[in-house]
C-alpha cells in the first residue's frame, strides 16, 4: 500500500468535488520541479526575486503568469515555457495512454518518446501510467510522490488517468481493499471519454475477481464484455473468458451442472471436490485431472501424482502446484501455508484462494493440537470475509453506474 494513502484519498475526495476545465499545466509543473529540488517557496522567491505570493498563485493556477517575469525561474527549474503552448493538445496524448492501459492499442513507444522528450507535469503523469502498466513499482512510486501535489490542478481526464493508474498500482501490489477505496472515490464527471469508461469496467472486473461474491463477479464480467464488444476488442474478451472460467471452480456444482460443455467439465469436477460432494464426484467417469489430484490429497490423504497433470496459468492452480512442491519435495508445508494466510501478497488477497489454503492450515495445526494458532487463523478468515463484504459494497455503491 502507498505510504501516504490516507492523505492521497483526502486529496482525491476534495478534487472530485470540483470540475475543472482544460488549462495550462505550468503551475503544477513549477510546484513539481520545486518539490523535486527540495526548494521552499521562500527559497525560490529569494533566488529569483519573485514574490512568494506570486509563485504560490502561479503554482495553484490562480493567475496567468507573465512568462517574461518568471522566465529566469523557469530556466533555473529546467522548464521550457514553449511546451505549455501545446497544453491544449494534451488530451490526445492522455487518450493514447488510456488506450494502452485498456489493451486497445499498443501505444507504448510513442508514449515513451513523448514522455522522454518533455519533462513537464503532463509527461510525468503519462510516464507514471506507463510504469504502472509495466509493474515498475520503484520508479512509479517516485513519480507518485511528485504527482500527489498536483491533484488539485488536474483536469477531469488527467484525474481519470491518474486515479485509475493508481488503482492498478494498488491492485498489482496486492492491496485490493486500498484499490477499492480509491476506485470508489471516482465520479462520472471524470469519465470524460469512452476509454475511461471502459477502463472503469476493467478495474471493476479485476477487483471483483479477488473480493466479491461469485454472482457479482459474473454480473460485472458480462457487462464488461458487452462494452468490449462495442470496441471490437475480441482478444480481450477471449482472455477475460479464460480468467472467468478459472474462477468458476469456486461456484456451486449445481450452477455449473447446467452448462456442462467440455470447457466447463473440468471446473465442475474440481467444484465437487472443493464443496466436498465426493459421492457425486465418484460417479463421474474416471480420469486423472486436477479434481482427481485434489481427491487423492484431501480425501485419500496420499501423495497425488500432480506432476502428471497440466496446471493452468491462474492464481489458484499455480499456487496449488507450488504448495504440492513445498509439501512433498521440500517438506515445508506449514511454512508455505502460513506465508499464504498471513502475508499481504496476491494470493492472500484473493478471497476464495486464501480461504482454501487457510482451511488446509487449520487442519494441519489441529492435528498437532496447536489450537491457539488455529484461533489466529480463524480471525484471519473473519478478516478475509470482512474484506470481501467491503469490496462488494464499494462496487455496489460506486458514484457512477457500471
Amino acid at each position: 500500500m502507498y505510504k501516504k494513502n490516507t492523505y492521497l484519498l483526502d486529496k482525491i475526495r476534495q478534487k472530485v468535488r470540483k470540475d475543472l476545465q482544460t488549462q495550462s499545466k505550468l503551475g503544477p509543473t513549477i510546484k513539481q520541479r520545486r518539490k523535486e529540488k527540495d526548494l521552499t517557496l521562500s527559497q525560490l522567491s529569494e533566488k529569483y526575486e519573485v514574490s512568494i505570493s506570486y509563485i504560490s498563485k502561479v503554482e495553484n493556477d490562480l493567475i496567468k503568469p507573465n512568462i517574461d517575469y518568471i522566465n529566469p525561474m523557469l530556466a533555473g527549474l529546467g522548464i521550457n515555457e514553449e511546451i505549455f503552448k501545446l497544453s491544449e493538445e494534451m488530451d490526445k496524448w492522455y487518450k493514447l495512454a488510456i488506450e494502452y492501459h485498456i489493451d486497445k492499442k499498443n501505444n507504448r513507444k510513442v508514449l515513451y518518446d513523448f514522455a522522454n522528450e518533455r519533462k513537464d507535469f503532463q509527461a510525468k503523469l503519462i510516464l507514471f501510467s506507463l510504469l504502472v502498466k509495466e509493474n515498475n513499482f520503484k520508479k512509479a512510486t517516485k513519480l507518485l510522490d511528485a504527482l500527489i501535489y498536483s491533484i488539485d490542478q488536474m483536469t477531469p481526464i488527467e484525474l481519470g488517468l491518474f486515479v485509475f493508474s493508481l488503482v492498478e498500482y494498488e491492485i498489482n501490489g496486492g492491496n485490493i481493499i486500498s484499490a477499492s477505496q480509491i476506485f470508489a472515490e471516482m465520479n462520472s464527471t471524470y469519465l470524460v471519454c469512452s476509454g475511461l469508461k471502459l477502463w472503469a469496467f476493467k478495474i471493476a472486473f479485476e477487483i471483483s475477481k479477488y473480493h466479491s461474491s461469485l454472482q457479482q463477479y459474473e454480473s460485472i464480467y458480462h457487462e464488461y464484455n458487452k462494452k468490449l464488444l462495442k470496441h471490437n476488442m475480441l482478444d480481450v474478451i477471449i482472455r477475460n473468458r479464460e480468467i472467468f472460467n478459472g474462477q468458476q471452480i469456486f461456484s456451486s456444482p449445481l450452477l455449473l451442472e447446467e452448462c456442462l460443455d467440455e470447457e466447463m467439465k473440468k471446473n465442475y469436477r474440481v467444484s465437487l471436490i472443493l464443496h466436498e460432494e465426493y459421492e457425486t464426484f465418484l460417479k463421474l467417469k474416471e480420469e486423472y485431472d486436477l479434481a482427481q489430484v485434489l481427491y487423492e490429497e484431501i480425501v485419500l490423504k496420499k501423495k497425488p501424482k500432480y506432476e502428471k497433470i497440466i496446471f493452468e496459468p491462474n492464481l489458484f492452480e499455480e499456487t496449488l502446484l507450488e504448495y504440492f512442491k513445498m509439501k512433498y519435495e521440500k517438506g515445508k508445508e506449514s511454512y508455505f501455508l502460513r506465508e499464504i494466510v498471513f502475508s499481504k501478497n496476491e494470493v492472500s488477497q484473493h478471497h476464495y484462494v486464501s480461504l482454501f489454503f487457510a482451511k488446509r492450515l487449520i487442519k494441519l495445526l489441529s492435528s498437532k493440537n496447536r489450537y491457539k494458532e488455529c484461533c489466529l487463523i480463524l480471525e484471519r478468515l473473519k478478516e478475509i470475509e470482512r474484506n470481501k463484504n467491503k469490496t462488494m459494497n464499494f462496487l455496489k455503491n460506486l458514484s457512477f453506474s457500471l
